[in-house]
């Protein structure tokens, strides 16, 4: 039987490879016009499989003797669409000067994350999963590099690449004792067996999940990556670092919620952590202890917010408070080459809206 979801799910991964193949062989082919190719292709391909509805895909493979399956659902669908557009539009934007910084190799990075990140919003199974955010998170270390051989930037490669290894591995210490108690490697079936697990078992995976999830979402201590990643890479290429690697840490956020939710004491520690964080964020950065700028201190507040959040069930409108605080990483990206005073007035005032009704819901 033909399965068009398939296909399209092929397609969305392989025409960023493809993209990225035809400039590297062909001196004449300009790598932006064949990105921004990939990205509309990309976007159209994720509109069929949203037509299509959420839907489990099996594949006749496997890995670590666990069938290899994907999931679309929507929020996936949604997120990775945000980012997407986000991306379009940084390099439609008058980014001449952007564009003389790019090198073939960092668009050849940002080709390879458009195929990791949609794997990483859709696979149904945990260590396929890791495996492709754990790329991603190679991925962004190596933009801040200018080639595969420089030697500039390679302090803040090694800086970006050891934090986020330390997210990866406390994300593959979650899922291996997971999945030892539960026996599965299906996200859906560990996630709820997790839930159900023994309470000091049950602590260690969440604890795992958490320190992944904080380090992903460039919260305060750990936010020194994105730092990094926001001073030494292009503008463009550091959408990989600034908008694709929070988005996949909201959506990894929005999968572990039935362990939050599973015990009082989960919640209170979710709250609490974030809420210490920001606290601690905002008056370090007054008393100028720490500098970071507008971007990493401001992501690294909406995202505390957004984990006190989800300590607290929620709502029904999580998924597009999410796609809100994705919105806001663009306006103050753009609100940097901007100089509209209502854009920056948008940027300053956009968090508070966006809490605002959310708190309603």
């Amino acid at each position: 039987m033909f399965d068009l979801s398939f296909l399209m799910l092929i397609l969305v991964f392989i025409i960023p490879i493809v993209m990225m193949i035809i400039p590297l062989v062909s001196k004449r082919a300009e790598p932006k016009r064949f990105c921004l190719t990939a990205i509309a292709l990309v976007v159209a391909g994720l509109f069929v499989l949203g037509f299509a509805g959420e839907v489990d895909i099996d594949t006749p493979l496997t890995f670590l003797g666990e069938p290899i399956t994907f999931s679309i659902t929507h929020t996936a669908i949604l997120l990775y669409l945000s980012v997407l557009v986000i991306l379009g539009s940084m390099i439609l934007w008058d980014g001449r000067d952007d564009q003389v910084e790019m090198t073939a190799y960092q668009w050849s990075l940002l080709l390879l994350s458009l195929s990791f990140g949609f794997i990483s919003f859709i696979s149904g199974q945990f260590m396929i999963r890791y495996i492709a955010l754990d790329i991603v998170g190679l991925l962004a270390a190596m933009a801040v590099l200018t080639t595969f051989k420089a030697k500039t930037g390679l302090r803040d490669f090694i800086v970006i690449f050891q934090i986020l290894r330390l997210a990866d591995l406390s994300l593959l210490a979650a899922i291996l004792l997971a999945n030892h108690i539960t026996g599965t490697l299906d996200i859906s079936q560990l996630i709820a067996s997790a839930a159900a697990m023994r309470p000091d078992a049950r602590m260690w995976v969440f604890l795992g999940f958490l320190l992944a999830l904080i380090i992903k979402l460039a919260i305060w201590p750990f936010g020194v990556w994105l730092e990094r990643a926001r001073r030494s890479a292009p503008r463009i290429s550091f959408w990989i670092s600034g908008l694709l690697m929070p988005a996949l840490g909201f959506y990894l956020l929005y999968r572990i919620i039935p362990i939050i939710n599973s015990a009082l004491i989960f919640r209170n520690i979710t709250f609490y952590t974030a809420l210490i964080l920001a606290v601690l964020t905002l008056l370090l950065t007054s008393l100028q202890e720490i500098k970071f700028d507008r971007f990493v201190h401001m992501g690294s507040i909406m995202g505390c917010f957004l984990v006190a959040a989800v300590a607290f069930g929620g709502g029904r409108f999580l998924v597009f408070y999410m796609v809100g605080l994705i919105m806001h990483r663009w306006l103050m990206l753009f609100d940097e080459q901007s100089e509209v005073p209502f854009l920056t007035s948008l940027s300053t005032f956009f968090p508070v809206i966006l809490n605002v009704v959310f708190h309603r819901d």
